[in-house]
């Protein structure tokens, strides 16, 4: 029986973390805990390779403290590309919250490469998660900016 190239990492992957027989939950995808942290794996919509997926938190219910998190996830996000090749992807829940998510694909079923796209969802999480801590905006007051980051080879677009 034919077996793709996904189904054969998650095996091999499944295999080498000692979780037995990896099972599938909702469309296909696989799911594991990685310092109690949720991960799903799925295969990329084009089957050429994955898309690993981590919920990081849901903004704020406060409109003004939703559109500075908000703001300052997509300020994050631009910054971060050339260092993470991170996607931050807002998700509306049937609850009307939204879920913030990480999002990282990657080309082809190579495990070793897996595992480094793991590990930098899990760098830049530690990055974008204190961006939703904020609670609150005092009236009048302008937020405290983004974390400054360390961004090398950083590009600027003007117009």
């Amino acid at each position: 029986m034919f077996e793709s190239g996904f189904k054969k990492l998650i095996s091999s992957l499944w295999q080498e973390l000692g979780l037995g027989d990896p099972a599938p939950v909702e469309g296909g995808a696989f799911e594991l805990e990685v310092d109690g942290v949720p991960v799903r794996i799925k295969e990329a919509p084009d089957g050429r390779g994955i898309d690993v997926v981590t919920a990081i938190g849901q903004l704020s219910k406060n409109a003004a403290v939703r559109n500075e998190q908000a703001r300052r996830l997509l300020e994050t996000n631009l910054a971060t590309l050339p260092i993470y090749t991170v996607v931050c992807e807002l998700v509306e829940l049937a609850s009307k919250q939204t879920s913030v998510q990480l999002k990282i694909s990657n080309r082809g079923f190579n495990q070793a490469e897996l595992k480094e796209r793991i590990e930098d969802l899990f760098l830049a999480a530690d990055v974008y998660r204190p961006l939703l801590l904020a609670t609150e905006i005092p009236v009048g007051s302008r937020p405290a900016p983004s974390p400054q980051l360390e961004v090398d080879n950083a590009i600027v677009f003007q117009l």
